[in-house]
């Protein structure tokens, strides 16, 4: 298809792909609707603004009420007491199923609102029955009807107390299987909707074609879990895509009936990628198991139906700069090597705590089924590939990144660091004879004090810039112009120390990093305190970042701005005493934050933010050339082995993997542990909680309630499996069973003492 670039640098759409309903190309309801299959503009008609208008509104409400969190105040403090840090209070898992969410509210509020439309007319006057059905009419033209289908209980019931609150004419619907009821005693109205379905269901009408349209695009789902589990978490399957026509009309009004861009947002569908598209990065290692590893990588990109705006990616390019940022040239410390940013301190940070969802995401779906790969290289190669299936820049991956491990989980037998250094793990990819589950001696000296094996430090909170510095006055305020300047200056200067004098960029480069990662992904007020996305399709790597913060309107706002954006995922309000830019003069729908608009004012770094606004191809390059290295600094990549080289290694390596197969498959001793039976505690050793029987702990199966026995202890590991390092497969394969044979052989026997005490409830009996 082709492409042309508008003055503000988007895509847009030539022609606009419509279905064609007959030889003029035209498509008409009752309303008097109609829409130009090929052309580039359509209009919007008044109808269609008062639904989509009326529905944003009541689906906000009901989105506000669901996510409400026990701790909300929380995030948004009026008196801005919770000062410039991201919000300390923990994000709720409804936050990373924002998408999935937004879909099953939005078509919630549609039938609702459809279904007052049907039985409009109280008063007997089938004229006004008509007239709200021509008005229904223009409403599922572009596509808001849906099939019938149950709506989650938590959504119905947020939709309910939303509509009452804002004094709507509502008749509470049993969203079991909804089915539109009529107004009873109305022959106007009976006679009205009768034609409606008449004619909603003839073969050759507009309306069979697009209900058929929108029947294809049902999901059927699996809503068994509603009656056990009212939480959102048993929210799995969309309703339908409800924000695919929220989302158009919303760009259609703002753009004054432009056509969405030719490239569509990866929430409304996931992109077909096929080979080299995101294999280019480590095509040059020659090497199938890092093809693999890469298209794993780019099928858990994208996910219209869960989050977000329909792709991972930002996450995964966020996850390895917070990393690589922590850099320090002065004393050779941070970086990404070590992927230390899965332990505290790292993982405390308040500017990381998404990583908590990406992470887990990252081991789930790829450390597991590639174990092989360290969590440093699979963090960096996230990345790498997000960057080129975005059509940014193809970088060379460069494999052979260590792990590290906090020394109070070194086996028994191995000797601990006397401070509080992570200790570096054995890696394969580095020549490594050894364990990959084992330290790696330290290779200047072979030892580090009285601990032989090579250490990382610990990288205390604080390394992450935040984009204001606190000069624009008292929360809430009006902010001077003489404040706006201060602040712009000093929140460039700290940029400069940060990148230039901490890490070692240079400020080309410094540009180029935050011009880039801002192209991809948005602000989350309930992670960093702001919100909105700094482009209108923020899955795709370009300079519109650029643009944009050169060619508009931009104001500076508060908590207290009248969002008039329309984006359902985050807005653009942000919380407490934050402050942030949002274009058209602050009735727009996308933000900049003050450090982006203190680029921009700089005269240097302002200088390629000019650059790069005319150049998209150099931004490209010079990102790729700035993310391979701040992605690289601390770590030395091994060398290739050749030939005899090559050779002694994978012999050492055979050897180690032989003594390692005979010790664990026939040198095994019989310390008592490995029974097959349940293992039950000694009549003499000390016990925690209440005796239980495994009939008992078998009772407590579920991802939801889950109890296992660990030699001799009851363990309730509900809480637990989410923040298991290995993930919640292992513990839900072992769920209400005796699982004292699997734990004890990769764990010490007393190891959940110490890595999880709060989760011991009881201990096991034979019977009662």
């Amino acid at each position: 298809m082709k492409q042309q670039i508008s003055t503000g640098g988007d895509f847009l759409r030539v022609p606009s792909g419509l279905q064609s309903a007959g030889p003029s190309g035209m498509l008409a309801s009752e309303a008097g609707w109609s829409r130009q299959c090929s052309a580039t503009y359509r209009q919007v008609s008044q109808a269609e603004i008062d639904f989509h208008r009326q529905k944003s509104q009541i689906a906000m409400a009901v989105l506000r009420k669901v996510t409400a969190a026990e701790n909300a105040e929380e995030f948004d403090k009026a008196d801005g007491s919770d000062g410039l840090e991201p919000p300390t209070a923990d994000v709720s898992e409804a936050h990373f199923k924002r998408r999935l969410l937004v879909n099953e509210v939005l078509a919630a509020t549609e039938d609702y609102m459809f279904n007052i439309e049907w039985n409009a007319g109280a008063d007997g006057a089938a004229s006004q029955v008509a007239n709200k059905m021509a008005k229904a009419t223009s409403c599922v033209a572009m596509g808001y009807l849906g099939q019938s289908a149950r709506v989650h209980p938590a959504v119905s019931k947020a939709l309910e107390d939303a509509v009452k609150e804002r004094s709507l004419i509502f008749q509470a619907a049993a969203f079991g299987e909804f089915v539109p009821r009529l107004v009873a005693n109305d022959k106007g109205a009976e006679d009205t909707a009768a034609k409606w379905d008449r004619a909603a269901s003839a073969p050759d009408t507009f309306l069979a074609r697009i209900g058929s349209q929108i029947a294809s695009t049902n999901f059927k789902r699996d809503v068994s879990g509603f009656d056990t589990d009212p939480s959102l978490r048993s929210l799995q399957k969309p309703l339908r895509n409800a924000t695919v026509a929220h989302d158009e009309v919303n760009h259609l009004l703002k753009t004054g009936g432009m056509e969405m861009g030719c490239l569509k947002p990866l929430s409304h569908e996931k992109p077909v990628l096929k080979d080299p598209m995101g294999l280019q990065c480590v095509a040059h290692l020659h090497n199938p198991k890092w093809t693999k590893l890469a298209r794993a990588i780019r099928e858990s990109i994208y996910d219209p139906d869960f989050y977000d705006d329909g792709t991972y990616g930002p996450m995964y390019v966020r996850l390895a700069i917070h990393g690589a940022a922590t850099w320090d040239k002065n004393d050779q410390t941070g970086g990404l090597e070590g992927a230390r940013m899965r332990f505290k301190p790292e993982y405390s940070d308040a500017h990381n705590k998404f990583c908590k969802e990406v992470i887990k995401r990252q081991h789930e779906l790829l450390k597991v089924p590639f174990p092989w790969a360290s969590y440093a290289d699979i963090q960096c190669l996230c990345a790498y590939v997000t960057l080129e299936c975005a059509q940014g820049p193809v970088i060379p991956f460069t494999p052979g990144r260590r792990d590290v491990l906090e020394p109070k989980n070194l086996k028994e037998d191995i000797p601990k660091p006397d401070g509080d250094n992570f200790v570096v793990l054995n890696y394969r990819q580095r020549g490594d004879a050894g364990c990959e589950d084992d330290p790696v001696l330290c290779p200047a000296s072979g030892k580090s004090g009285d601990c032989p094996f090579m250490q990382l430090a610990k990288i205390m909170p604080g390394r992450v810039p935040g984009p204001e510095q606190g000069h624009l006055g008292k929360p809430c305020e009006p902010v001077t112009a003489e404040n706006e300047k201060k602040e712009l200056k000093e929140v460039a200067k700290y940029i400069r120390k940060v990148f230039v004098e901490r890490i070692g960029a240079s400020e080309q480069h410094t540009v180029a990093l935050i011009a880039g990662g801002h192209s991809l992904g948005r602000c989350h007020p309930q992670i960093s305190g702001y919100a909105g996305p700094w482009q209108s399709n923020p899955g795709y790597f370009n300079n519109v970042y650029c643009k944009k913060l050169l060619s508009e309107d931009w104001k500076i706002v508060d908590r207290n701005m009248e969002d008039c954006s329309g984006d359902m995922i985050t807005g653009l309000k942000p919380y407490g005493m934050r402050r942030q830019y949002v274009n058209k003069g602050g009735k727009g729908d996308l933000m900049m934050l003050v450090s982006d608009m203190a680029l921009r004012e700089d005269p240097y770094f302002g200088h390629w933010i000019q650059e790069y606004a005319l150049d998209n191809e150099r931004l490209k390059a010079d990102f790729g050339t700035a993310f391979k290295w701040i992605t690289e600094i601390g770590f030395e990549p091994p060398k290739e082995k050749r030939g005899l080289e090559k050779l002694l290694f994978n012999v050492r390596k055979f050897k180690a993997d032989a003594l390692r197969w005979i010790a664990e498959n026939i040198c095994i001793a019989d310390d008592g542990g490995a029974s097959e039976g349940p293992v039950y505690l000694p009549a003499d050793a000390p016990k925690v909680g209440d005796p239980y029987t495994m009939q008992e702990v078998g009772k407590h199966a579920s991802q939801q309630d889950c109890w296992v026995a660990i030699n001799g202890k009851v363990c309730n590991l509900t809480e637990f499996m989410k923040v298991h390092p290995g993930g919640v497969q292992p513990i839900m394969s072992n769920a209400g069973k005796d699982a004292s044979t699997d734990w004890n052989a990769i764990h010490n026997k007393d190891a959940i003492e110490k890595i999880a005490p709060h989760a011991i409830i009881g201990y096991l009996v034979a019977s009662k």
